[in-house]
């Protein structure tokens, strides 16, 4: 059993170290003798807008500026290799060991998201690039850009014609959270595009008996 779990670990850490090369082979940027990846982690523990912890690492990646924004792309257009997908589906099966699950790229982006909302209105020199995930073919890019638009708080002029395109997305998805976005961003907007809240299905409604 030992030499089971010897190989699980060497397995994965040989799958983190793999996408560690690729996330990190461009150098980090540091502000105030720390990396980005540090403040944005700093950043990631409180996700509290009002905590000093936020506010600090807000300071420093906003201290940045542009320059984060090549790193914090790589880290949202993160995906996990053929061969990482193959170990950790093969670490799934392995249980008690499927805590060795490595889930890089999924980490990745959730670090993105952050950063970029750490960096807050600077962040618009990243807008074209999300604005053009959102009309991948992939649906998942497509999601994944309104995602990030919807992080980064962007103008009404970039926000509002994507949100429209998107509200007619052929994806349920996709369609659904972006109609969602419109109707909180901008409700007269909406409301003129027809696009109004669902109703809900009524249930349970109680019945009268037709009088005789």
């Amino acid at each position: 059993m030992k030499s089971v779990r010897t190989i699980v670990i060497a397995v994965a850490v040989i799958g983190v170290g793999i996408g560690a090369i690729n996330i990190c082979y461009d150098r980090e940027p540091r502000y105030a003798g720390r990396r980005l990846s540090q403040w944005v982690k700093q950043g990631q523990s409180t996700l509290n807008e009002k905590d000093p912890e936020w506010l600090a690492a807000a300071s420093a990646v906003q201290g940045l500026g542009t320059n984060s924004i090549p790193f914090l792309l790589k880290l949202a257009s993160a995906r996990d290799s053929k061969l990482e997908k193959r170990i950790d589906a093969w670490l799934e099966k392995l249980e008690p060991y499927s805590h060795f699950r490595l889930r890089l790229a999924a980490e990745s982006r959730e670090r993105a998201y952050v950063g970029f909302a750490l960096l807050g209105e600077k962040a618009r020199g990243a807008w074209p690039v999300f604005i053009k995930w959102t009309s991948a073919a992939d649906p998942e890019l497509r999601l994944r850009g309104l995602a990030y638009l919807a992080w980064t708080n962007p103008d009404k002029e970039t926000y509002l014609p994507v949100l429209l395109r998107l509200t007619k997305d052929p994806d349920k998805n996709i369609r659904s959270p972006a109609s969602d976005l419109f109707r909180a961003r901008y409700p007269r907007e909406a409301e003129a595009a027809g696009i109004y809240k669902p109703i809900p299905p009524v249930e349970n409604q109680p019945t009268t008996k037709a009088s005789t």
